[in-house]
């Protein structure tokens, strides 16, 4: 249980906007929607007072530069895995899935629960992380076109142009997953 004096803000984010919801100390419930840029985290931080904590989702990349603007001008905030607010959901019995039903159930849930405080990662960290990604996709990639390739070997008709692209794919493939391999472990 937190302390009776923060003001818990539940935010859902996504790719463009997030929807918020607190109730303030007298009484008084606010929601709305802002964007998910710059302009939207300025306004976000006006509404809010020095007593507020911030809970949202690690929803894919979309609540990262929101959780660092705010963790820059000292907001509290706490980042939770979507699953355990969806599981939190479900034992509410919510049946109601809006972006601004989502910002009131994951205030309810910071509201109930010990919040654990939000720091960005560090800069190498990402690095390596956005890397590990990249190299996943290539070598997915990479997977996929081979397979391909060997499908249209099994029907015994292919075309030359077809197989030497596919072969030139996977030749690119493989030296674009070894360097970011290497850019990854030197970091």
């Amino acid at each position: 249980m937190q302390e009776a004096k923060l003001t818990i803000v539940g935010v859902d984010i996504s790719k463009a906007y997030f929807d918020f919801y607190f109730t303030a100390h007298d009484g008084k419930k606010t929601k709305g929607r802002l964007s998910n840029d710059k302009e939207g985290f300025k306004a976000l931080i006006k509404m809010i007072s020095s007593d507020c904590w911030i809970v949202m989702e690690a929803s894919g990349p979309y609540y990262y530069q929101l959780s660092c603007s705010l963790y820059e001008k000292g907001v509290k905030v706490s980042v939770i895995i979507p699953l355990v607010i969806k599981r939190f959901m479900q034992m509410q019995l919510k049946r109601v899935k809006t972006d601004s039903a989502d910002a009131e159930s994951i205030a309810a849930y910071g509201e109930l629960v010990e919040l654990k405080p939000w720091q960005p990662l560090k800069e190498n960290y990402l690095k390596i992380k956005q890397w590990y990604t990249i190299r996943k996709q290539l070598v997915k990639h990479l997977l996929a076109t081979t397979q391909q390739k060997e499908a249209f070997l099994a029907t015994g008709k292919l075309d030359s142009k077809i197989r030497a692209a596919l072969e030139e794919e996977i030749m690119q493939l493989k030296k674009r997953s070894a360097a970011s391999k290497s850019r990854w472990r030197n970091l």
